[in-house]
C-alpha cells in the first residue's frame, strides 16, 4: 500500500506498477468517474435531464421538469441496515453524492468488524462500523473524498471537507454502541451562472482532469501530516546575506515559492503541501527583512535585490539533490522570481509561475518558460495591473501561457477566493507537465 508505488506518466498516458506482485484497484473513485462520464455522454447527446446512478454513487444532471425549484431527491441509506428506510434525503442537481462504508461489506473476525476500505498508512483495513456521504460538483470528487473520510474518522475528515470548497459531508460513525453523526448544510450544488474550476472534464493532455485530481486527493488527504514542513533550513545569498526558509516533501523536483509583501514563508504552508503530495520538493523562504532573513538593503525591501535571496533558495536546492527547480511567485515575489530568471545561469530556473506580478527587469530576457496568473480588476494605486502584465507577457519569450480570472484578487490573495482550487491545478499542470 503507498502512492509512491504507482508512476503516472501523463504524456504517455501510463501507470506503472512499482512493487512486484501489486495491484491497483480504483474501487474508491471508478464508479464516480463511470457515473460522471455516462452523464458527460447523455449531455453531448442533448439530455441535460439525467440521474445516472452506479451503486453509492450517483451523479445527477438538470432536475426534473416538476422539480425545477429543487433537484432529484436522493435517499441516504441508514448506518444500521439498508433494507430500513431512510431518515435522510437531499435535493440535488448538477452535483455528484457518493456514499463509501461499511455497511455492505465487512467482515466480523474473533467480535472485530474489518471493512473493506485499507487505511494506507497501516496497510490494514479499517475497524468500526461508519458511514460517509458527500456532495461534491462532480461524482468522481464525490467518490474519492468519501473513501478518503473513511479512512479520516468524523474529526479529522469533517476538517477536509470544510478546506474543499462546494462540497458537504455527513459522516456517521459508531462509537461505544452509540452513533455520531456530523450535520451537513445544503445545496451543496454547482452555481450554473460559473463555471467551476471543479468541473472541468479533461486536461489538455486527454487526461480526464477529475480523475487526476480526485487520485491527488485522496493520496493527499490520506497522509495528512507527512507532508509537514519537514525542517527549516538557512542558506546564504551571494551579497552577504542569510536567507531562512520551510522545506517540504521530498524528491528531485525543487520548487521555491517566493511571497508577496503582506505575506512571509508560512503564507504558504497550504499551496506547499499541495504541491509536496504531489511529489514536488518545496522550499517556501522568507524575503530578507521578513522572520529572520536578513541581508543588505532590507529596510528597504521593495528595492532591495531579491532576486539574490530567490537564486540562493534555488541554487540550495540543486547542491542538495533537486535536478530541475521552478519558481512561484506572489506579486513582489513575482518581481524577484522574474528578476532572478534573467539572472540565472542558462538552465537553473526551469520554469516561473508569475502571481499579479511581473520581473522588474525586461520581460524578453527571462530565461525560464513561464505562466502568467492575473485577475482581471486586480488594481493597484498606479491602475489596473492587467495592461502591464499583458505588455509583459508579450515581450516574454515561448513558451509561455497568460491565465486571466474574473475578480479583483491580487496575486497570493487568488487562493482565498472560490477561484483558488483552480489556480492550484493550473499551476500544477503547468510545473508537472512534460
Amino acid at each position: 500500500v503507498g502512492h509512491e508505488k504507482l508512476r503516472l506518466d501523463a504524456k504517455a498516458r501510463t501507470a506503472q506498477l512499482l512493487k512486484p506482485g501489486m495491484l491497483l484497484d480504483l474501487g474508491g473513485i471508478a464508479k464516480g468517474y463511470a457515473a460522471d462520464e455516462t452523464l458527460r455522454v447523455l449531455k453531448g447527446y442533448g439530455i441535460d435531464r439525467a440521474l445516472v446512478a452506479a451503486g453509492g454513487d450517483i451523479a445527477v444532471g438538470e432536475p426534473p421538469p416538476d422539480m425545477e425549484g429543487n433537484g432529484w431527491t436522493i435517499a441516504v441509506a441508514s448506518l444500521d441496515s439498508p433494507a430500513q428506510r431512510p431518515k435522510r434525503y437531499v435535493a440535488l442537481h448538477n452535483a455528484g453524492i457518493s456514499t463509501s462504508g461499511d455497511l455492505e461489506q465487512h467482515v466480523e473476525i474473533n467480535g472485530t468488524r474489518y471493512s473493506h476500505i485499507v487505511d494506507p498508512k497501516s496497510g490494514r483495513a479499517i475497524t468500526g462500523r461508519v458511514s460517509v456521504t458527500v456532495i461534491a460538483p462532480d461524482d468522481t470528487t464525490a467518490d474519492a473524498l468519501a473513501t478518503a473520510v473513511c479512512v479520516l474518522g468524523l474529526e479529522r475528515g469533517l476538517k477536509l471537507i470544510q478546506s474543499i470548497p462546494e462540497t458537504r459531508a455527513l459522516i456517521c460513525q459508531a462509537k461505544n454502541s452509540e452513533l455520531q453523526c456530523s450535520d451537513w448544510r445544503f445545496p451543496a450544488t454547482r452555481d450554473q451562472s460559473h463555471d467551476s474550476p471543479v468541473c472541468d472534464a479533461t486536461s489538455e493532455n486527454g487526461i480526464p482532469t477529475r480523475i487526476m485530481e480526485s487520485i491527488a486527493v485522496v493520496v493527499a488527504l490520506l497522509f495528512a501530516g507527512s507532508a509537514a514542513a519537514q525542517k527549516t533550513v538557512s542558506f546564504p545569498t551571494e551579497d552577504g546575506g542569510e536567507v531562512y526558509a520551510d522545506v517540504y516533501g521530498e524528491g528531485d523536483r525543487g520548487i521555491v515559492l517566493a511571497h508577496g509583501g503582506r505575506f512571509n514563508k508560512e503564507s504558504w504552508e497550504k499551496q506547499a503541501r499541495t504541491l509536496a503530495w504531489a511529489g514536488f520538493r518545496v522550499l517556501a523562504l522568507d524575503f530578507r527583512g521578513y522572520g529572520k532573513s536578513r541581508g543588505p538593503g532590507q529596510s528597504d525591501v521593495l528595492s532591495a535585490p531579491l532576486q539574490l535571496d530567490v537564486l540562493a533558495a534555488v541554487r540550495y536546492l540543486r547542491k542538495t539533490g533537486a535536478k530541475s527547480v521552478s519558481v512561484v511567485g506572489g506579486s513582489m515575489g513575482a518581481g524577484a522570481a522574474g528578476d532572478a530568471s534573467i539572472a540565472s545561469r542558462p538552465g537553473e530556473i526551469d520554469r516561473l509561475v508569475l502571481l499579479g506580478g511581473t520581473p522588474n527587469g525586461p520581460a524578453q530576457k527571462l530565461k525560464s518558460s513561464s505562466l502568467f496568473i492575473v485577475a482581471r480588476e486586480d488594481s493597484s494605486a498606479d491602475g489596473p495591473r492587467l495592461p502591464r502584465i499583458q505588455e509583459q507577457y508579450e515581450k516574454a519569450p515561448e513558451p509561455k501561457a497568460l491565465i486571466i480570472l474574473d475578480g479583483s484578487a491580487h496575486a497570493q490573495y487568488l487562493f482565498r477566493t472560490d477561484q483558488g482550487e483552480r489556480v492550484m491545478r493550473e499551476i500544477l499542470h503547468f510545473l508537472s507537465a512534460k
